[in-house]
């Protein structure tokens, strides 16, 4: 994880999002393909799920249809992920840069391994209590008793999804980032949720409220607030990670302290390598600095004969 030191998180929204609607409407027809192709597979995969939870409907072919639907999902949100967190680099991704990801098979472990995280125990907790009967009242001796119990089930699971959405929430983030494996990047989300509790629920709050209105719309707004989404979460991941931000200002010094490649910065670092960054506390920093792209490895300075 960045840890420049002299930093302490800190996120203003109103920022986060004037920040994401400049990157947004900057590079709007790639924002816009990628977006419409999301929209269109989750419309597919969603079809498939009404299909086969009709019984006259069910088949392999629908199951076929979901798993393959799950595939294209995660596939798309890991493009868009990488194309956020492009833009918050200052590099205006096409609609072919956002599948130019480097590590696809190690991200895609892991947001498999988050959905089962997240989906175990939870689907785990229902099915249990539906074979003791509590959502309909059936193992009580009476069906009020039964629905509260089954009530208390459906809380219980429910909060149990928040908390695991929102410790999990940047896993697939570090793993494109960072290049981190699946346990390793669903322990830096762990860490990175747990030090910052109250911006990353107000996140997911906002987000809630754009899917709110995602719906009431129709997916119309989904054109424009999943995008926002995806770049106010980059934005958010990288201050919290303490990572660089690149500014919209080209003379504005970015959050991390680096300029992106090409700035004038009157004396400082204009083109790459760029410098390690510095530890906080006792942290080491990788050897030669950060390798993976777009910040190349340091290069030692010519030795004076």
């Amino acid at each position: 994880m960045w840890s420049p030191s002299g930093r302490a998180p800190h996120i203003d929204f109103g920022d986060a999002l004037r920040y994401s609607w400049t990157r947004y409407k900057d590079n709007l027809g790639p924002w816009l393909m990628i977006t419409a192709v999301y929209i269109v597979a989750q419309w597919f995969g969603g079809a498939g799920v009404q299909a086969l939870m009709t019984p006259q409907a069910y088949s392999y072919t629908q199951i076929l249809r979901i798993l393959l639907g799950i595939v294209v999902s995660l596939t798309l949100t890991i493009a868009i992920v990488h194309g956020a967190l492009a833009e918050v680099d200052d590099r205006k991704p096409t609609f072919g840069d956002f599948f130019g990801v480097k590590n696809w098979a190690q991200t895609l472990g892991t947001s498999v391994c988050v959905g089962i995280l997240v989906a175990a125990p939870i689907s785990l907790l229902m099915i249990t209590a539906v074979q003791m009967g509590l959502l309909t009242g059936v193992a009580t001796n009476s069906v009020g008793s039964g629905m509260a119990a089954g009530a208390v089930i459906v809380i219980v699971a429910l909060a149990l999804f928040v908390v695991l959405t929102t410790l999990t929430y940047f896993a697939v983030w570090f793993s494109l980032d960072q290049r981190q494996g699946p346990i390793a990047a669903i322990r830096s989300s762990f860490g990175l949720a747990r030090r910052n509790v109250k911006p990353v629920i107000l996140m997911i709050l906002i987000f809630l409220g754009f899917q709110i209105v995602e719906q009431i719309t129709f997916l119309v707004a989904s054109l424009v607030l999943l995008p926002l989404t995806y770049l106010t979460a980059a934005y958010v991941f990288r201050n919290l990670a303490l990572g660089p931000v690149a500014p919209i200002d080209a003379q504005e010094p970015p959050v991390g302290g680096y300029f992106p490649p090409g700035v004038p910065q009157g004396g400082g670092f204009t083109e790459p390598p760029f410098p390690a960054y510095p530890p906080m506390g006792n942290a080491t920093p990788p050897a030669g600095g950060f390798t993976e792209p777009p910040y190349p490895p340091i290069s030692k300075p010519p030795t004076e004969h």
